[in-house]
């Protein structure tokens, strides 16, 4: 497939330089970490819910050929 919009983790389109910017000491660091930690597994549901839903498109879409 390649990287195209579809295929890219959508958190490698962002840029967080103001956030790691605000950040100050370890309690902030910390925090940083477990919202990125949410995030991460967030896109993974996401992903998978997209990739369940195109699954979905297809199978009706070859339904629609025959």
């Amino acid at each position: 497939m390649g990287d195209t919009p579809q295929t890219m983790n959508s958190l490698d389109c962002w840029d967080y330089t103001m956030e790691l910017e605000c950040l100050q000491g370890n309690q902030d660091l910390q925090l940083a970490a477990e919202l990125g930690k949410t995030l991460l597994e967030r896109n993974k549901e996401l992903e998978n819910s997209l990739k369940q839903q195109q699954n979905i498109i297809d199978d009706q879409t070859q339904e629609i050929e025959v």
